[in-house]
């Protein structure tokens, strides 16, 4: 809370080079519950996360159900479910009390202005200031809207904004892929895994080679990999047909990666792939 006031103050009185000075490096500060922004290094990159606050106030003691959030993946998500509320209709009804026919019009072409600058970058400078709060669960994220900031952006008096707020409530999953987490919020987008694709277009070639009289060493010199990498791999000329194009149309889980797939490997009988994938 302190630090929400100590930021709006800035933006209001502050000169606009001041305030890009002193603009947060992580424009999801001060607005998640119980998380505190870090960053780590990763392949000399640096990379910006969300920590539960526990990890960072309470260091001794191991905190298996804590999370580490990448925020690039959080921003994305945010950005994504806002832009969808605010490019609705109904968002101005929630909004705006005693809302008259006649100002409708404009006011929604406003909104759909601000809709459309929802987009996420490394700042996030469009949408930062529209967000309130956010609270996490596993399961599902609820946003709070600034409703004097939203006010502010359409032309209206600060008594015009609904006091009720019933949040924005959309569904929230963080899946593992391999050591990275990967963040699901809302309806993703299909995302393809060109490894995975990849990894199962080899195998087919692969299998067919073996089938055709080569031996795994031979093929192993051929392909220029080894024996090992090759038993791990091919179990992927086996897939279900339609694990094979929910992996072409990238709508399988998103666990479900090469990686995965090499350590734990997957039965040839086609019910059991299913079982087994839809588990996940």
């Amino acid at each position: 809370v302190a630090y929400r006031s100590f930021w709006k103050f800035w933006q209001a009185s502050a000169p606009a080079t001041i305030r890009r000075l002193l603009k947060p490096r992580h424009p999801f500060a001060g607005m998640a519950h119980r998380f505190t922004p870090s960053h780590s290094r990763k392949n000399g990159k640096r990379l910006r996360q969300n920590l539960s606050r526990r990890l960072v106030t309470e260091r001794r003691r191991k905190h298996p159900d804590a999370w580490r959030l990448p925020a690039r993946g959080l921003e994305t998500g945010i950005a994504r479910i806002l832009c969808a509320h605010l490019s609705r209709p109904t968002t101005l009804i929630d909004l705006v009390k005693d809302l008259s026919a006649s100002e409708l019009p404009a006011l929604q072409e406003k909104l759909n202005q601000i809709s459309v600058g929802c987009v996420p970058d490394d700042k996030a400078e469009s949408w930062a200031p529209l967000l309130q709060r956010a609270d996490l669960s596993q399961g599902s994220i609820t946003l709070r809207l600034d409703r004097k900031e939203l006010a502010d952006r359409l032309g209206l008096t600060p008594d015009r904004p609904h006091p009720h707020d019933r949040g924005i409530a959309a569904p929230f999953r963080m899946r593992r892929r391999g050591i990275e987490a990967k963040i699901i919020i809302g309806t993703a987008a299909p995302q393809i895994d060109p490894v995975l694709v990849k990894n199962i277009l080899t195998a087919r070639r692969w299998y067919e080679a073996i089938k055709a009289g080569a031996s795994f060493s031979a093929l192993a010199a051929r392909e220029h990999t080894t024996t090992g990498q090759i038993r791990q791999m091919i179990g992927l000329a086996f897939l279900a047909p339609e694990l094979s194009d929910r992996i072409v149309e990238g709508t399988q889980p998103p666990a479900f990666t090469s990686e995965w797939f090499k350590h734990r490997q997957l039965p040839a009988e086609w019910n059991a792939q299913r079982e087994i994938i839809a588990a996940l």
